[in-house]
């Protein structure tokens, strides 16, 4: 997934507050790593929550502060996206 459609993602469900199912890969930059994530959704109004797979194949929750994410899309997203691939680790 690319950073672009990974903001725009977590800008609409911060925004409409959705729970829902996602299947998808993730792409963490810099260390070449992708999970594959379901179960997509938000826990407390900020907190982007998701089933993924982790390097061995087992279903791991994982969570992202989407206000961390949003404070700067062109500078804090990609922390962000390597924080939620390491969570899962």
């Amino acid at each position: 997934m690319s950073q672009l459609l990974f903001f725009i993602l977590t800008q609409y469900i911060a925004l409409n507050n959705v729970v829902g199912n996602f299947e998808g890969t993730l792409v963490c930059p810099g260390l070449a790593l992708s999970q594959s994530c379901r179960n997509l959704g938000l826990k407390d109004g900020h907190i982007f929550t998701a089933l993924c797979k982790d390097w061995r194949g087992w279903e791991v929750d994982a969570s992202i502060d989407i206000n961390t994410c949003l404070l700067n899309a062109a500078d804090a997203l990609a922390p962000c996206i390597s924080s939620f691939v390491q969570e899962t680790q």
